[in-house]
């Protein structure tokens, strides 16, 4: 998985940069808006990734995206048991199979942080995920299905080297 860019992509509308805001650290209702299979060596680890990206939304409509990786690895069983709790897909103390096909659009809470690692621009982090609560009401934003993000290979988002319009043409988008 790559966040770089190939020259001639289109950037969605979706990525203006003041669609997201940083929220305050506290709980929020959450979805999980996409996922994508990784890999990862290092820290004595060769396992599989799973880098899930997570929108927050504050009661005013703010909103933020977070990229949690999830390692595959038995060192981070208990973070991916408190993924698979905060959707309500797991249950504490028993075993579960990790259903990966169904996380998409599911509504979550979590505990968000304000990441300085970057003093420069900080960033919101997952802190915590948190165990569904059946006496809560998720709101409806979080219910909604997700935005589609369409793969990279995927038309309208590249244009082939081929279809590329001649100077004095107008581009279709």
């Amino acid at each position: 998985m790559s966040d770089a860019f190939a020259w001639d992509d289109v950037l969605p509308g979706s990525m203006d940069e003041d669609s997201f805001t940083l929220l305050e650290p506290g709980e929020y209702w959450a979805q999980v808006q996409r996922w994508e299979q990784d890999h990862y060596v290092g820290n004595g680890k060769d396992c599989g990734k799973a880098v899930v990206i997570i929108k927050a939304r504050d009661d005013e409509g703010n909103q933020c995206l977070m990229w949690e990786h999830l390692l595959m690895h038995k060192s981070m069983g208990w973070k991916l048991r408190a993924f698979f709790k905060a959707m309500g897909l797991a249950e504490s103390g028993k075993d579960f199979k990790m259903r990966w096909d169904k996380i998409k659009g599911r509504a979550l809470r979590v505990k968000v942080k304000v990441d300085h690692y970057n003093p420069e621009k900080p960033r919101n982090k997952v802190e915590q995920f948190l165990p569904w609560d059946n006496n809560l009401e998720a709101p409806e934003w979080a219910m909604e299905p997700p935005k589609e993000f369409r793969p990279k290979d995927d038309p309208p988002y590249v244009i082939q080297r081929e279809e590329l319009p001649a100077a004095d043409e107008e581009i279709p988008f």
